[in-house]
């Protein structure tokens, strides 16, 4: 039912009429700022080295690039020691291959020392793990992971014929937004650096492995195949003999090595030279050489000058278990045409540019290749699926090479130099439209939510705020320290909406003052307080002088502290909550931001300076515009799999608060930056973490036990957070929605939030039965994350669900379960509040569905003991979203009694009014009297209800129900003031009737009733002489 959703646009032209007066045109790419951090802020190295592979570039260095294994290396154990054999001997990806330098070959081989005088490579797409529980079940460690293997090495022969003895000094020699170049320099120990060299430009969705060499000796070779055969030219194909090599020239090599499984099992690669060469192509080189760590080997018999580049044709493998057969060597003629056509031109760099018109919401994207011909502009190269979606209609697409496929789906190939993207922007800042308490909220739950907010504004940021180390005092912590102050960045903003209708303007401010105090802490280079007894440590922010960035105290003295602040894994988490923070206090107090603005652009520019004239912070340090999201982890290797990042929705979240805070500064450069990270990172979030199945690009034996990915590395992913118990879904649906902000009215998906409520959340026990007496109770509190999802579809059972468990938290009472550790620590009541009314209907939807609800009164306060009896009925439920939820008033100034049963027991004489909600949040109204009629004792069904002798001398009665049309399960007598005086359980369920003993009673009137499990009652009146 709502009705704000993210469109995919496909087509559109934007004219951009920069200085024309019509309108002007924004351009990515100038810093936020360019002065210094404060002295204030201590000046610290990182523990961890710089490798040698960095040694070309300068100050500020990359700390979270997709290619940041390539000058990452691993630490020896119990030291922050990288030796530099390690040095980018894990992978990373290109799409679709798997790069690095491997490590290094057979450990025993002494003439290695290094494994990163070669340049390995590999793509093998009939190895793919798969792996669930044995059963399969929930929660649990499911994955899919792409083999991150290399099957092939470029590398160099020496003179005297040695492979990889060359002495060649390894390292980055340029960088840029969608490429990396790697470059080998020969050295000598008579002359020192030579003009020899190997260089390769690698580029994200490359097709080709390219090698430039100069005066070396070239060598192609595989560790784990031998070459069964080669195709030069065009020519049929040769079986290599064995173990004499076959020398054969030319500048195309059809290349066919063993595969898995036996004969018949084959795998395809292609070589092109730039200009002919003759080679020695070896079936296994160990046959030759025993002590060799390669097998098929391609070696030049002389140095050259030109490039060489290889590609992936097709494979025939039968690997066996866990792996199934496969074949993708279909229509391989035309493959083989459509690489050879582009096999000259390749990219050696990559630049990314972003324009947006002042007049328009959408942003015009570029991918800009330069290749090794400039004149010319072919060129092939690979698109991910969410590209697609946002290239222009005129872009030119292959359907030739289908064959390519990695974790996030097929690729698809692109000609041309340039691409043209259209991202549709976020037109909202600090609420939604068509979410909002203006044109979604009626008044009584506008009231409900102002109550709300006074609460939280006492026990949270209030006068009476408890002083002790608790969820509601800041945390020295960036990561939970942060959370907190959105939090009461949040109770602000929503505080300025609700004074439409309430005097909140003093509120506001006081939050506002309280979360300027806190937050000065932080900007000012000192610690948080710390409540007494806490045992928090002091948590100053540092500035980090070995890569260039902010970090903090805590995770600088124990890496991993503070979730690897110090090494730059999840700063956009961590410094995402700092910004909406300081946005939210800039809404209402410009002074303050003013005054604060250059130490809060600190962070701004510490996870997302847009320019490269920074001195003090790299630019980009999280954002891939080519995968179109962030990379979280830092500095350290992610153990073969390549980058990662777990929650999306934090990072869309510090976009989010980047471009609020630029909005506040008016800021053109900063929201705009901010404007176009968000619009990128939530299609991909949409694309790859949120699992809406059959679009899904990963196979059913992930996506039938869980609709959402946890973490998503370059070449997997799988079902797990970095907390609580493998494959948790309360966290790994919890950690894609968590905070819960207006940005995730477009973030979360209405069709991937209606999926995971229907897969997950209504038949959990989170939801349905949640553990109300563990300590904190984790069902609530990653509920009041979870109700994000659940709120935008079903916002009536997520207010029904707060008002049965999370409403009567007691913030900081320390003797009480109920208490505000059940709550996230970015989370209030009022902000969970807030998300349900939103999502409510429109008010102004035509037609209106209004529940149309009937009371029938079972019976009144017969005895004027509270025994009035009604039942709600929903004439239109056909249309309604049920389960119903029904809250009830005995007047209208009380709270609300929320029930989910129509049948309303135990009512006294007196009018009641009812609330039913649906779902949808769709409502019907109505109210009801019950009467007193104690002095009427006879019930309508007493026709059925025979008592004799009546009245009675002796006390004895005889009842009989035989003429009944149902069976009664339990009997009760009560005096005639309402006190209930027996009670009797009817364990035969086939009896008629039952004798009635009242001889120790005294002389008077009683009342008899009969009921059953469903509530239907028989009364009749007993006298006894």
């Amino acid at each position: 039912m709502r009705v704000f959703s993210f469109f995919i646009i496909t087509v559109m032209t934007i004219t951009c009429l920069q200085n024309s007066g019509q309108s002007q045109t924004w351009d990515y790419g100038e810093p936020f700022d360019t002065t210094a951090p404060p002295t204030f802020f201590t000046r610290v190295q990182n523990e961890i080295p710089r490798s040698f592979m960095l040694d070309s570039l300068s100050y500020p260095f990359p700390t979270n690039v997709w290619f940041k294994n390539l000058f990452m290396g691993k630490q020896a154990a119990g030291t922050t020691i990288i030796p530099d054999s390690t040095v980018g001997s894990s992978p990373f990806f290109s799409y679709p291959y798997t790069i690095g330098f491997g490590t290094i070959p057979r450990p025993g081989w002494l003439q290695y020392t290094h494994a990163n005088r070669r340049f390995g490579f590999g793509y093998r797409p009939y190895m793919i793990t798969i792996s669930a529980p044995d059963p399969p079940i929930v929660p649990g460690t499911f994955s899919v992971t792409y083999s991150a293997a290399f099957d092939f090495y470029f590398g160099s022969q020496t003179s005297t014929g040695n492979l990889d003895q060359d002495s060649l000094k390894p390292f980055i020699s340029n960088y840029d937004d969608l490429s990396v170049t790697v470059k080998w320099i020969k050295w000598t120990s008579d002359s020192g650096f030579t003009t020899a060299f190997m260089e390769a430009p690698i580029a994200k969705g490359m097709p080709y492995v390219t090698m430039k060499y100069r005066n070396m000796t070239p060598y192609l070779a595989s560790q784990a195949r031998s070459l069964a055969a080669i195709s030069v030219d065009g020519a049929a194909f040769v079986n290599l003999p064995n173990p004499t090599p076959l020398e054969v020239e030319g500048r195309r090599f059809l290349l066919k090595l063993n595969g898995d499984g036996g004969p018949g099992n084959s795998i395809y690669w292609i070589l092109y030279a730039s200009d002919s060469i003759r080679i020695k192509a070896y079936f296994d080189y160990q046959n030759t050489y025993s002590s060799a760590p390669y097998q098929a080997l391609l070696v030049c018999d002389s140095t050259f000058t030109g490039t060489l580049r290889a590609a992936y044709v097709c494979a025939i493998d039968n690997p066996g278990p866990p792996f199934p057969a496969f074949n993708d060597s279909v229509n391989v003629e035309q493959k083989l045409n459509l690489l050879d056509r582009y096999a000259t031109f390749y990219p050696v760099s990559g630049q990314f540019s972003a324009s947006i018109d002042d007049t328009s919401n959408v942003a015009v994207l570029r991918f800009i290749w330069e290749t090794n011909l400039p004149s010319n502009d072919s060129l092939l190269m690979f698109a991910l699926p969410h590209h697609l979606d946002i290239l222009i209609n005129s872009t030119q697409k292959d359907t030739v090479l289908d064959q390519y496929q990695v974790i996030k789906g097929p690729l698809t190939g692109i000609f041309g130099k340039v691409w043209v993207m259209q991202e549709q922007l976020i037109d909202y800042s600090w609420h939604a439209p068509g979410h909002n308490l203006s044109s979604n909220v009626l008044p009584k739950y506008q009231e409900i939510l102002h109550k709300t907010l006074l609460g939280d504004h006492d026990t949270i940021s209030g006068a009476i705020a408890f002083p002790v180390g608790v969820i509601n005092q800041i945390n020295t912590s960036t990561y939970f320290g942060g959370k907190n102050l959105a939090k009461k960045g949040r109770l602000a903003v929503i505080a300025d909406e609700l004074g439409q209708w309430f005097n909140t303007d003093s509120i506001a401010q006081d939050i506002r003052d309280t979360l300027a105090a806190e937050l000065n802490h932080w900007l000012n280079g000192s610690s948080p307080l710390i409540p007494a007894n806490s045992g928090w440590l002091p948590n100053p922010l540092l500035y980090e002088t070995r890569y260039g960035g902010m970090i903090n105290t805590i995770d600088y003295n124990h890496v991993g502290a503070d979730f690897g602040n110090s090494i730059y894994t999840d700063h956009h988490f961590h410094y995402g909550y700092f910004l909406y923070a300081a946005a939210a206090i800039g809404k209402g107090d410009s002074g303050w931001l003013q005054t604060n603005q250059a130490k809060i652009r600190l962070l701004a520019r510490d996870v997302a300076n847009p320019g490269a004239t920074d001195p003090y912070f790299v630019k980009n340090r999280f954002i891939d515009w080519y995968d179109g999201h962030s990379w979280a982890q830092g500095l350290v290797d992610a153990g073969g799999l390549g980058n990662n990042q777990e929650s999306t929705s934090e990072a869309t979240n510090a976009w989010y608060g980047l471009y609020l805070l630029g909005e506040v500064l008016r800021d053109k450069n900063m929201k705009n930056t901010g404007r176009l990270h968000l619009a990128c990172e939530m299609r991909s979030a949409q694309k790859y973490w949120q699992v809406s199945t059959p679009d899904s690009p990963y196979p059913d034996s992930y996506t039938d036990f869980y609709k959402v990915v946890g973490n998503m590395y370059e070449s997997s992913i799988n079902s797990l957070v970095a907390f609580g118990g493998p494959g948790d879904p309360r966290m790994v649906y919890g950690i894609q929605q968590i905070p819960t902000t207006p940005i995730n009215q477009t973030l979360l998906q209405e069709t991937w939030c209606d999926t995971i409520w229907d897969f997950y959340y209504k038949d959990s026990e989170m939801y349905s039965t949640p553990d109300t007496h563990s300590v904190p109770h984790i069902d609530q509190q990653w509920m009041t994350v979870n109700m994000a999802s659940i709120g935008i579809v079903k916002p009536g059972h997520a207010y029904a669900y707060y008002y049965q468990y999370l409403r009567n938290y007691v913030y900081y009472s320390t003797g009480s379960t109920r208490k505000a550790d059940n709550y996230d620590g970015g989370e209030s009541k009022t902000n969970v509040l807030y998300n349900s009314f939103v999502n409510a209907p429109l008010l102004t939807r035509n037609p209106m569905l209004e529940l149309d609800i009937d009371i029938t009164i079972i019976n009144h306060d017969t005895l004027g003991n509270c025994s009035g009896k009604v039942m709600v009925v929903v004439n239109n439920s056909s249309q309604a979203d049920p389960p119903f939820h029904f809250f009830w008033l005995p007047d209208p100034v009380s709270d609300e009694v929320y029930t989910a049963n129509p049948i309303k027991n135990n009512l006294c004489a007196g009018t009641y009014y009812v609330t039913v909600i649906d779902g949808e949040f769709n409502i019907g109204m109505a109210e009801v009297t019950i009467e007193n009629t104690s002095s009427v004792l006879d019930h309508t069904d007493v026709k059925v209800l025979h008592i004799y002798p009546n009245p009675s001398f002796s006390g004895i009665f005889q009842v009989d129900w035989s003429e009944a049309s149902w069976q009664p399960s339990e009997v009760q007598i009560y005096t005639a003031s309402g006190v209930l005086v027996d009670h009797i359980i009817l364990t035969n369920r086939f009896i008629s009737g039952i004798e009635l003993n009242l001889e120790s009673y005294k002389p008077g009137v009683y009342l008899l009733c009969l009921q059953n499990e469903q509530g239907r009652s028989m009364y009749a009146k007993l006298v006894k002489f």
